[in-house]
């Protein structure tokens, strides 16, 4: 982060050195590391001349550390404004409206599911909505794992959305155990994937692999097969 704003920074073994001095702007690190980079930044960049803006990708480590420095932060004057909450299935702070909690759509179980793999040892029974079967794979894969029963109808979607979903999340780290109607998504430490992603023709994946590409970085060949739901998306 700070060889990206023109400071150099050296070592030997018995010294680090600095050349340089840091500068209002923009500034964008990964959440999933340590809080501490996060900390530190809050309170250095408050004591440049002018505004800036800090992007923390999601998921991020230890937020009640970051809570507890904004507070006492904001004790002594310092105003720190949180503009972009993180997406939902990526992480926390998230407010969603327009959810019709009597609507007889099955997916409304989504957000009840996504609380629930925040938490090791989630068990899901997806029959009732399987179209949720990529997202919930990819949340589990970026969380605490699951294991998910009904998901045979999963083979005979736009795509094989088990085996899809087993193929392109291994390229972040994942692993995944298929049976027959039963998926068991590990839990997994992961990693920006190291090949181009591919969207099997099928819009559910596509979405599920844009959502960990989001904060995990990729690239989705065939991204354009969400025109047959969401174009926009």
């Amino acid at each position: 982060i700070l060889a990206q704003k023109g400071i150099s920074v050296s070592r030997t073994r018995d010294a680090v050195t600095f050349s340089g001095r840091l500068t209002p702007g923009d500034y964008t690190l990964r959440g999933d590391v340590s809080s501490q980079f996060v900390t530190g930044l809050l309170l250095a960049l408050p004591l440049l001349p002018d505004s800036s803006t800090l992007r923390v990708l999601p998921p991020v480590e230890s937020r009640p550390y970051i809570d507890i420095t904004l507070d006492i932060m904001a004790a002594f004057g310092v105003r720190v404004e949180e503009r972009e909450p993180n997406l939902l299935a990526l992480g926390d702070g998230v407010t969603v409206t327009g959810l019709r909690p009597d609507s007889l759509q099955g997916d409304r179980v989504c957000r009840d599911m996504l609380h629930r793999l925040e938490s090791p040892g989630a068990v899901l029974d997806i029959s009732a909505c399987p179209d949720l079967g990529p997202i919930l794979f990819a949340a589990a894969a970026r969380s605490c794992g699951g294991v998910f029963t009904g998901t045979h109808r999963l083979r005979i979607k736009e795509s094989d959305r088990i085996a899809a979903m087993a193929q392109e999340l291994s390229k972040f780290g994942a692993q995944i155990r298929e049976e027959e109607d039963r998926v068991t998504v590990l839990h997994r430490p992961l990693h920006p994937p190291r090949e181009v992603l591919d969207g099997h023709n099928d819009h559910r994946i596509v979405m599920a692999l844009a959502v960990l590409c989001a904060s995990l970085g990729g690239t989705i060949r065939g991204a354009e097969a969400v025109s047959k739901s969401w174009p926009d998306f």
